[in-house]
C-alpha cells in the first residue's frame, strides 16, 4: 500500500474529525438550560464524542420530548446547535442528514437507515 492510498482510505476519518472539532467551536448549552431557536443541534457525551445529531424548530422542546432523555440521564450531554446554513442546505432537515452521513452517530442508526433507503429508491 503507498501512502497515497494510506492517505486517501484515511480521508474520512480525517474529516470526520475536521466536522467534529468545528462542532465543538459552535454555541452550546446544558440540556436544561437550550435555548429556545430553530435549526440542527449535535449531543456531544462528556468524551467529546458527537453521539447524536437532530433538528427542530424548538431545540429546547425537541430535546426535553426526545427519546434520548434516558440517555441524557446516564450522561454529562453539552449540547452545539447551531440555525441552518440556507447558502448551503435547502432545510434543517438536509443539514441534518449532510452531519449524519459525516459523523456516523452511534445513536442516530435508524436515521442513517432512512437516509441510506431514500438514496437506493432515487
Amino acid at each position: 500500500m503507498t501512502s497515497k492510498t494510506r492517505v486517501i482510505d484515511a480521508m474520512p476519518d480525517i474529516v470526520r474529525s475536521l466536522v467534529a472539532a468545528a462542532i465543538m467551536e459552535l454555541p452550546n448549552a446544558t440540556p436544561a438550560n437550550l435555548p429556545r431557536v430553530s435549526g440542527v443541534y449535535f449531543a456531544v457525551n462528556e468524551f467529546r464524542d458527537v453521539c447524536y445529531v437532530g433538528c427542530s424548530v424548538d431545540i429546547h422542546q425537541r430535546w426535553s420530548a426526545h427519546g434520548l432523555k434516558s440517555l441524557a440521564k446516564s450522561e454529562n450531554w453539552t449540547i452545539y446547535y447551531k440555525e441552518v446554513d440556507y447558502t448551503r442546505f435547502a432545510s434543517k432537515e438536509q443539514e441534518e442528514a449532510f452531519y449524519i452521513a459525516i459523523l456516523q452517530p452511534t445513536e442516530n442508526k435508524v436515521v442513517r437507515c432512512k437516509i441510506q433507503k431514500q438514496r437506493s429508491l432515487s
